[in-house]
Formats: structure tokens, C-alpha cells, sequence
């Protein structure tokens, strides 16, 4: 962007150009500091649109959860979230193809340890395991069972691809019964070892898991989300604009877009250890390409990425000012 100080017209780019003039130096400083590690940020902030909003209290009869599961009322609405530990991991990785392993250690931020057993997981999962802990704060029962029906499903996660009817087709619900198994399926194993936390889940993320004779459309499937799974909500989240998200493609863009929001602006991160967290499927040395493609895409969705710049093996992310982005916001809703 050469001259584009001097331009008087665009004035908004000024912050942007003041971030890429340091950009040097603090990718420098990072590297000095410690070349496997990516600078960390205790606080992360959050989506976007700041301030807390308006919920409803809980209905009399609800479930008593943890106290600390109380900032779960933040995800209410257009937002879902999970917890920092997990979107800067490769759990919910964007690669394609599936890996079956006895077990995997995934590569995490510093200060956390995951490991699994089982079939590996990707982005859908974690859009069917966001939406499953959406619909169990509705009541919040004590069970931690959740009562849904597939088509209701399937259009809250966008997967709504019309049938000969009109309605949705075979392979929608098949895809969302395989993601259902496969959390149901997987040992998973989650340590904090600086807060002396450590989270195993042997019996999978979700169990009791039971689907209605009657078709999908009219009868309920039932399944029991883990207790300790839930439990590391009560770490530091992320909310995550779900109308976003489902503009996105599933895979590295729907990756890209919750971990930057995990993060303080701006963000710089080595392709390295990028590529590492998100556990893409292109090699190390075609990572640039699918890499600027999906960034594209998150900056024409708006509200995530204000600019960004690949520079020295390091990626560079400036999120817009979240007073300019409510205003635009709410001029759509308009």
C-alpha cells in the first residue's frame, strides 16, 4: 500500500499503516524471544461488537451449573463460543481427510496439552458440538442431555440442502449422524498443568446417544454432552458471531476466523506454527496459497479482518475497530 499515508481519502488506513511500519520490529523481537512460540495474549478479546448483552434469567426448574459456567449466558442469541484452549488447537483441525489413530497429541497453544483417541475431528464437528451445547443452555438440565430433531439441526448449521420435496436430503442427516458417532466415539484427553487442571473424557464428548425410529423431521435424537467437557468453558472463551461463521467455508476459513478472535489486535504468528495449530492438509510449502484465499474471504465477510499481510513467514492480522463495525452492523439491519 505505497502512498496510501499521504492519501487524504482514506484516513481509516492510517492505524493499519502505523501496525505495518512496526511490523519488522516486532517480528524480530518475537524471534528473538522465542522462535517456537508465538507471543501469547492472557486477555483475549472479544467478538467485535463490545459490551455485554441483555439475557433472560434463567426459567425456575433450570439446572444449577457451576458458577463458573455462568459466562455461558454470553453465547446466547447470535453468538456461540468454546474456549481459547481449544480454538488455538488443532482439535477441531481443517483438514479433509480423516485420521484414525490410537493416540494422537495435537499441536496446542503453550500452557495446554490435548491428546485423543479415535477418529480425527474437523470444523463441522465443532459447528455440531457448538450448536449441542447452545440447545442444552436453553433449560440447562442437570443431565446435561440434549433433545433436538435433525431438521431443526440441520438448519441452525446451515446444512439445509433442499430434497426433492423441498425438504432436506439423506445425505444432511448422514453427515450429521457420522459427526454425532464420532464424538461420541472419541477418548479425549485436555491438561492445563499452569492451573493444575486436567479434563479426560474416556467415554467421548457426548454419550447415551439415541436416534428416533420415526423420520428425522418429526422424531428426536437425544444424547448426553460430557460434564467435563462443559467444564472448560469455565477457562477463558471466545464468542463467535454464528451468522458469520456460516458465510464461511468450512475448513481453514471457518478455522482462521474464531482463532482471530481468540486474539488482541494485531496478531502476528509464524506460518510455522500456524500451520501447525490449524492442522491443514496441504503441505508446509503450499500453505501460502489456501492461506491468502481463506483470509480473503474472511475480510470480504466483514467484521473479522481489517487488513492483513503475510510478511517474513509471519501473518499479520488488524481487526477493524469494533465501534466502526456495530455501526455498520446495525445500518444492514436497517
Amino acid at each position: 500500500m505505497p502512498g496510501a499515508a499521504s492519501d487524504k481519502k482514506q484516513p481509516m488506513f492510517r492505524p493499519v499503516l502505523g501496525y505495518l511500519q512496526r511490523a519488522d520490529e516486532a517480528v524480530a523481537r518475537r524471534k528473538a524471544s522465542e522462535k517456537d512460540e508465538p507471543q501469547d495474549h492472557p486477555k483475549p478479546s472479544p467478538e467485535p461488537t463490545r459490551g455485554k448483552p441483555k439475557h433472560k434469567p434463567l426459567a425456575e426448574g433450570a439446572g444449577t451449573a457451576s458458577k463458573e459456567l455462568r459466562q455461558l449466558d454470553f453465547f446466547t442469541g447470535p453468538y456461540r463460543g468454546l474456549p481459547n484452549v481449544v480454538l488455538r488447537s488443532a482439535l477441531f483441525g481443517c483438514r479433509t481427510k480423516r485420521i484414525t489413530s490410537p493416540r494422537t497429541v495435537v499441536a496446542t497453544w503453550k500452557g495446554a496439552e490435548i491428546s485423543y483417541e479415535g477418529i480425527s475431528l474437523n470444523q463441522r464437528d465443532e459447528s455440531v458440538w457448538m450448536q449441542l451445547v447452545q440447545y442444552w443452555m436453553w433449560s440447562r438440565p442437570e443431565s446435561y442431555r440434549v433433545r433436538f430433531k435433525g431438521s431443526d439441526m440441520l438448519r441452525d448449521l446451515g446444512w439445509g440442502s433442499a430434497g426433492r420435496k423441498g425438504g432436506l436430503s439423506g445425505t444432511a442427516y448422514g453427515r450429521l449422524r457420522e459427526s454425532l458417532y464420532r464424538l461420541r466415539s472419541i477418548n479425549l484427553s485436555l491438561s492445563l498443568p499452569k492451573e493444575g487442571r486436567i479434563y479426560t473424557m474416556v467415554d467421548g464428548m457426548i454419550s447415551g446417544l439415541a436416534f428416533a425410529e420415526d423420520p428425522p423431521d418429526i422424531g428426536f435424537t437425544s444424547c448426553v454432552l460430557s460434564k467435563h467437557y462443559v467444564s472448560i468453558y469455565a477457562n477463558q472463551l471466545t464468542r463467535v458471531r454464528w451468522e458469520t461463521r456460516l458465510k464461511l467455508r468450512s475448513g481453514l476459513p471457518s478455522w482462521l476466523h474464531r482463532y482471530i478472535l481468540s486474539h488482541t489486535s494485531p496478531h502476528f504468528i509464524s506460518l510455522d506454527k500456524l500451520h501447525a495449530l490449524c492442522g491443514a492438509s496441504a503441505e508446509r510449502k503450499h500453505f501460502r496459497r489456501p492461506l491468502r484465499k481463506a483470509m480473503d474471504e474472511l475480510k470480504a465477510v466483514g467484521g473479522v479482518v481489517a487488513h492483513y499481510e503475510i510478511r517474513h513467514d509471519t501473518l499479520i492480522v488488524v481487526r477493524p475497530k469494533a465501534g466502526r463495525y456495530k455501526k455498520e452492523a446495525e445500518k444492514k439491519e436497517e
